[in-house]
Formats: C-alpha cells, structure tokens, sequence
C-alpha cells in the first residue's frame, strides 16, 4: 500500500473535527504526560478584556496549569487563529498548546507558514501536539515551555477557580 493510500484510509476511518481531536488530546494529556484534564471548552476571562474565551481543554498538572486550543485544519486562517488563542492563554497559563490533526500536518508541512508557524511557536514557548485517530498514535511535535502567567487578580480568580475544579474532579 502506498503512503498517499494509508492516509486517505486514515482521513476516512477519523474525522477530523474540532469536538472529535478534544476526547483524544484529553486522553493524551493524562495518559502520556500524567495531567487531569476538564470538560472541554472551558470559558475564563481574556486578559485586557471584559469577554469570557474559551479554551479548548483545560489541564493540572501539579498546581500547573495547562492549556490547549485546537483546530481541524491547517489551513492559514486556522493556523493564524490558533496561535493568536495560544499566545494569549500564555498570560493565564503555565503552558498553552495547540493541537492539530497529524494528516493535515503532514499535508501542508511544505508550506512557508507552517514552518514560520512552528518557529514562532518554540520561539513564544507555545507547544504543539499532533493528534491522530487516538491518543497512541498522537505525539508531541514541539513541547510548551513553562511561560510566566500575569497575575491581575481576575486573572488569579480563573486560575484558582480552574485548580479547585481540576483537584475535585480527581477525588471523584
């Protein structure tokens, strides 16, 4: 079998949409690099905003906080929104990543903006997971530094709220 057929396999056994990648990158998350994930689409404060964002899926892992926003596709607008959300969840953050399907990856690594795209990303200490048909087969194409999240006191109240909710779900 050709690789061009196995990844056309591959797109046709998972779909990759944005509510199908959030179960998978939570069980990555606690299965391969032990941190307790909420629901999805958690909503917190935007700093230097009144609004409420949404972050894809939320992490703890020993009193640090973890950040993922996904999205389908790797196309520039994608690739543009998901940086523009993972930058900023940096700011209320210990780690902020973005996660994107592997297939599409691949796909588009030849272009000029992904490559600037990754370059930016270990640059700023934004992590980038690549998510497959499961949590096994997905893996870590950059890792998150550990950034300095600012501490407004809104900022602090999302972040305890978050910790209290992460630390109850794993007494249940």
């Amino acid at each position: 079998m050709s690789h061009s057929s196995r990844e056309r396999i591959k797109v046709k056994d998972f779909t990759y949409k944005e509510r199908a990648m959030l179960p998978i990158i939570q069980k990555f998350l606690e299965k391969k690099l032990g941190i307790r994930c909420t629901n999805k689409n958690v909503r917190i404060p935007r700093l230097f905003s009144e609004k409420l964002t949404e972050v894809d899926v939320v992490g703890l892992k020993e009193n640090e906080l973890v950040a993922v926003q996904a999205k389908d596709n790797c196309k520039y607008n994608n690739i543009h929104q998901i940086f523009g959300q993972a930058y900023f969840d940096r700011f209320t953050f210990d780690y902020s990543y973005t996660a994107l399907p592997m297939y599409r990856w691949n796909q588009y690594s030849k272009n000029e903006y992904i490559r600037l795209f990754k370059q930016v990303c270990e640059k700023e200490g934004i992590g980038i997971i690549l998510v497959e048909g499961n949590e096994d087969d997905s893996r870590i194409e950059l890792r998150a530094r550990k950034g300095s999240p600012i501490p407004p006191s809104y900022i602090m109240g999302a972040r305890s709220w978050l910790i209290k909710r992460l630390e109850s779900k794993s007494k249940n």
